[in-house]
């Protein structure tokens, strides 16, 4: 009895994963016109640059510059 509650919850898994993998796998394979369009990227930093724990979050604020 035990086992058919596991051989259940297996199965269950099994089908989310190959649903997952078909979802992620479909489409046409066309890009959008909106994403050729935008070169810009603006991206976001919250870290602390003062205070003691400022040698964690300045070369986090670099690395985000440079990218």
């Amino acid at each position: 009895m035990r086992f058919r509650g596991k051989a259940k919850w297996a199965l269950l898994v099994c089908l989310i994963m190959v649903f997952s993998v078909v979802a992620g796998c479909g489409g046409n394979g066309s890009t959008s016109d909106k994403a050729k369009d935008q070169d810009v990227i603006k991206l976001g930093f919250l870290g602390a640059t003062t205070g003691s724990v400022a040698n964690y979050g300045i070369p986090g604020q670099k690395g985000m510059k440079m990218a």
